[in-house]
């Protein structure tokens, strides 16, 4: 779904259609650690807020989507602000100089997570739930219908 490289103006409708019309673009197709091959659909940053964004993308339905984006927050959790300008600037991001202005004091554990897909297996809703009522993990699982 995420194969697309995200535009100005394509990013500036994504973010407002999910919501969140302030976030910043970091970069697509992100390697959150060395160690692994896969990659974040899409890394944004909460600039007032002070939070990192990952945003999984699936057509269909995945149960593993939730185990991916918990995996790829957490190995964002140790970045600092320079390895989210670093990857912003590769990524050519239309956000790089808010972005930059926004990570002066970064320190920050906390990521957010959103999951967008057409539709969700029982088990993400409830354990994506859980996580949020027990954890406080900062979880959202939006639907989108793909034309």
């Amino acid at each position: 779904m995420s194969q697309a490289k995200v535009a100005r103006n394509t990013w500036d409708q994504f973010k407002n259609e999910i919501g969140m019309p302030d976030i910043l673009f970091v970069g697509q197709e992100v390697v959150p650690h060395s160690s692994v091959d896969n990659r974040i659909d899409i890394l944004a940053f909460n600039p007032n807020e002070g939070l990192p964004i990952v945003i999984e993308l699936k057509r269909g339905k995945n149960k593993l989507q939730l185990l991916q984006s918990i995996s790829y927050a957490s190995m964002i959790s140790s970045w600092s602000g320079e390895d989210f300008i670093k990857i912003a600037e590769e990524n050519k991001s239309p956000d790089l100089e808010d972005l930059k202005s926004s990570l002066t004091d970064f320190d920050n554990e906390l990521v957010r997570i959103v999951l967008l897909a057409e539709k969700y297996d029982p088990e993400v809703i409830i354990s994506s739930d859980w996580l949020y009522r027990v954890y406080n993990l900062d979880i959202v699982a939006c639907s989108l219908n793909v034309f």
